[in-house]
């Protein structure tokens, strides 16, 4: 018996854990705690409560998106001496599909049932502009329990409050007045904006008057005063949502005309394009599914919140200092825009910035652009009054600026002059730098380099190369006999024979001395031998102009794999000691 005596203690205690005792006739609550359940049941009966497991909670919270379904238990007991007149406001009523109260006494007896569904709003007196208001009447020392099923397609976020009548219908003069200042605010700056267009014809103000006509109509619905003060409600409401699917396409619209990104910043402006084609292809699909369209808005937001940030920040990496002004308001936005998506998820608390903060975020960069257009066209009125002036004094003065483009002119025509010598000249520095003086035959430095590039390409492609080195014979005698003057005249007439028999692909350069050199492209040590006698020939006929005649000993050498340019010459030098070995005026390969 003390058992059960304790137990029933115990359950007193559990049921009564979170009633709230009212002991005055003046109530304003705002801020209690009340119980509620998660209903995965949507055909739940009141009858079956007894069985669900409320859990604690607040009286302003969000659930999540992902629940359309939930049961609140609010407990009030009248610990008074007089009887009390109280009024349940749902605050958020408008962004439920339906509401309904069920008034029970302390033993869970159902006394009242009342259902209200914002689809039929204006023939039920429990739905006072956005808000249910449940009226409530507790006699002395009584307790009851007030169950609440809610219903919603989207956010599942809920605002109750407790107050007398007095109280009551202050509350539903003032609530809702925050959305009407605001509503206001932009309507005005939205209006002053299409004005200015209407008298400079500048496409900026229209698409920013859009823009905040737009972002205008969704906050008048998402704070509720459109249900509030004008009675519109359910389906009807939700459809106001299309404004926030034109918010980002005019805002795109904005910037791209704004920044001139079509001709300045091309894959930028794609990308605004593409946010503009996504939302547009939304607001087609909305009037065949609105309510999959509105579910597919979220995704293209978020879309259009990386591209602009996106876009924001390539354009001021480019130089554009401009842009820091919307890059200041979008971030305003984004991160007003995440608090809020955590309120709508049930991250965060509830309270008046987490419920607003996507309106809030949208007045803030609506007024923060309002400043960036504003000091873009302050600056192209500022050009062109210096234009102006600039035109004026030029009209009176112009024999002076013709003067001074006659000079200019002239000052072009001796650059240009000077340019094309200069450039003459670079190509005869560059000509000499490669060029031996007295044969005018390649230097040694350029015919290295061509043995370079011949061994890249070889080795690239597989292909072979030759490499003939030929001395004058007896050359020294020839200086010792007749000077050096006559053996100037002999290499001379020698780079001449070598020049006007070699092929056309073949490179000649003097190696030294009277030491020449010639590369054979793509030739094999057989081609090689043929190019080499008939030079031999040519030089063996040749008169010489100071000398009888003159002979020349030729080394040939051929490119094999793994050899490098050392190894090629050493061959090449190598064979030319063994032609002057076997007597001169011979041929001798490796």
């Amino acid at each position: 018996m003390k058992t059960i005596f304790i137990i029933a203690l115990l359950l007193i205690q559990i049921n009564s854990l979170y009633a709230i005792a009212i002991d005055k006739a003046k109530v304003k609550l705002t801020d209690f705690e009340l119980e509620y359940f998660v209903n995965d049941n949507k055909n739940l009966r009141f009858e079956d409560l007894n069985e669900a497991k409320f859990k604690k909670g607040k009286n302003k919270d969000s659930l999540g998106t992902a629940i359309t379904n939930s049961w609140l238990k609010i407990q009030l007991t009248n610990t008074s001496d007089n009887t009390l007149e109280l009024y349940i406001h749902q605050n958020l009523a408008f962004t439920f599909d339906a509401i309904t109260f069920y008034e029970a006494n302390i033993k869970n007896e159902l006394i009242k049932k009342t259902n209200i569904s914002t689809g039929y709003s204006k023939e039920q007196s429990e739905l006072l502009g956005a808000n249910s208001v449940y009226p409530v009447v507790l006699e002395k020392n009584e307790t009851k329990n007030i169950y609440i099923n809610q219903k919603t397609l989207a956010y599942h976020f809920y605002d109750y409050s407790i107050l007398t009548k007095d109280e009551s219908t202050n509350y539903l003069i003032y609530e809702k007045a925050d959305g009407i200042f605001f509503f206001g605010l932009l309507v005005a700056l939205a209006l002053y904006n299409l004005l200015i267009f209407i008298s400079t014809r500048y496409k900026e103000y229209l698409y920013y008057f859009l823009y905040l006509l737009s972002a205008t109509i969704w906050i008048l619905y998402m704070y509720g005063s459109l249900s509030h003060y004008f009675n519109v409600y359910g389906q009807l409401a939700v459809k106001f949502n299309f404004a926030l699917m034109l918010t980002p396409i005019f805002l795109a619209l904005f910037i791209q005309s704004v920044f001139e990104t079509k001709e300045k910043y091309i894959k930028e402006h794609l990308f605004l394009n593409s946010i503009i084609v996504l939302l547009s292809s939304n607001v087609v699909y909305s009037f065949i599914n609105f309510n999959h369209a509105l579910g597919l808005l979220s995704l293209s937001l978020n879309y259009s919140l990386v591209i602009f940030l996106f876009i924001s920040i390539s354009i001021y990496k480019k130089g554009n200092q401009f842009i820091k002004i919307f890059l200041t308001a979008h971030i305003f936005y984004i991160v007003f825009s995440l608090y809020g998506l955590m309120f709508y998820m049930g991250i965060v608390d509830f309270n008046y910035i987490s419920s607003r903060s996507m309106g809030i975020g949208i007045i803030i960069e609506a007024l923060i652009l309002s400043y960036l257009i504003s000091y873009k066209f302050k600056k192209i009125e500022e050009e062109k009054k210096l234009e102006q002036l600039l035109k004026q004094n030029a009209l009176n003065d112009k024999s002076k600026i013709e003067l001074l483009l006659e000079e200019k002119n002239k000052l072009l025509d001796i650059s240009q002059q000077k340019s094309i010598e200069l450039t003459k000249l670079n190509k005869q520095l560059e000509q000499l730098s490669i060029t031996d003086k007295l044969t005018k035959l390649y230097n040694r430095t350029k015919i290295d380099s061509f043995l370079e590039e011949q061994l890249k390409y070889a080795k690239r492609y597989k292909e072979c190369f030759s490499v003939i080195l030929l001395d004058i014979d007896f050359f020294k005698k020839v200086n010792d006999t007749h000077g050096h003057q006559t053996g100037d005249i002999v290499l001379k007439e020698f780079s001449a024979i070598l020049k006007s028999n070699i092929r056309e692909t073949d490179v000649l350069g003097r190696w030294g001395g009277e030491e020449f050199i010639i590369i054979c492209p793509k030739t094999n040590l057989e081609e090689t031998l043929v190019v080499a006698k008939k030079i031999k020939s040519k030089i063996e006929n040749y008169n010489f102009t100071t000398i009888v005649n003159c002979t020349a000993s030729f080394g040939i050498s051929n490119y094999k794999i793994n050899l490098d340019i050392k190894d090629i010459i050493k061959n090449a030098d190598d064979a030319l000691y063994e032609a002057k070995k076997n007597g001169r005026n011979s041929i001798a390969s490796r």
